[in-house]
């Protein structure tokens, strides 16, 4: 059973893409193209695929951290690797890090819908009986669900794999510093944050991949509003199992609650902020 099953093709050949993208479709996938690693990642910022067909590497992304980010931000989905120079040491690689196939990249299309479906049976969370498939659905509505919500908060959410590079941001998150998604996600925290800022985060980052919580305060360069005073808390990214996978961050202006309202007393929560900073709770896309 084919039907409702979303695969994410990542492939950097318009060509091949097109090739498989047909075959897939033709037996009843649905498929997202991809033609670069930073642009499947922003996939799955909003979409859970059941499976993920990619090249072992991609010009912006190196192979492990590429694999990586794959995994962490898509545990359940069965992974195919496709590599144009097939050898022992990357298929041994691609194996670890999790992939169901590594096949060569100008793969038939008979072949490979033979191994993806080998790999989904392999996951029986995927092709299992009726009470797996509901419960498959029930978990891709919650994703959704979440991510949503992640989307419609005024708070500045994001994640960082364990390489300070990002895995995810908000609707809200870009906004407040004037960025578009791919000039985040895929990116070094440290190339969207600047030196001084990725200095301040980078221990709470640490404390947090080493199984801690933690919080800091930095100045912030708001594209309009001039420097603001960002609080940012952040804690462990956790996989199904458990185990750490990067560290999410939660943000929130304070420049207002560090200012003595008239009474002489602080202001708190919504309460004195910039009418501007409540606009972030918008529709994603609305850049």
């Amino acid at each position: 059973m084919t039907e409702d099953l979303l695969v994410l093709l990542a492939l950097t050949s318009p060509d091949a893409c097109h090739r498989l993208q047909s075959a897939l479709r033709k037996q009843g996938y649905r498929v997202i193209t991809a033609q670069s690693g930073r642009e499947a990642v922003r996939h799955l910022c909003t979409v859970v695929p059941a499976a993920i067909i990619t090249e072992w590497e991609m010009p912006d992304l190196p192979a492990a951290e590429m694999q990586a980010i794959l995994r962490a931000m898509c545990p359940a989905a069965a992974r195919l690797v496709l590599t144009a120079r097939p050898c022992l040491e990357t298929s041994v690689a691609a194996l670890e890090e999790g992939a169901l196939a590594y096949l060569p990249a100008d793969v038939d299309a008979l072949t490979l819908l033979g191994r993806l479906h080998t790999a989904l049976e392999r996951r029986p969370e995927v092709l299992g009986d009726a009470e797996q498939q509901g419960a498959l659905r029930r978990t891709q509505a919650e994703a959704a669900l979440y991510k949503s919500a992640l989307q419609h908060t005024s708070d500045l959410v994001a994640a960082v794999d364990p390489h300070y590079r990002y895995l995810y941001a908000n609707h809200a998150l870009l906004a407040y510093e004037g960025l578009q998604l791919d000039e985040v996600v895929g990116r070094e925290a440290r190339e969207v944050l600047g030196d001084s800022r990725f200095a301040a985060a980078r221990a709470s980052f640490d404390r947090c991949l080493a199984g801690d919580s933690a919080r800091f305060e930095t100045d912030c360069p708001h594209p309009t509003l001039g420097v603001r005073r960002l609080r940012v808390a952040c804690h462990p990214l956790r996989d199904a199992d458990g185990v750490i996978i990067g560290v999410l961050t939660v943000g929130r202006d304070v420049t207002e609650e560090k200012q003595l309202s008239p009474s002489g007393r602080p202001c708190h929560a919504e309460e004195g902020r910039h009418p501007a900073l409540l606009e972030y709770a918008g529709e994603p896309g609305t850049q």
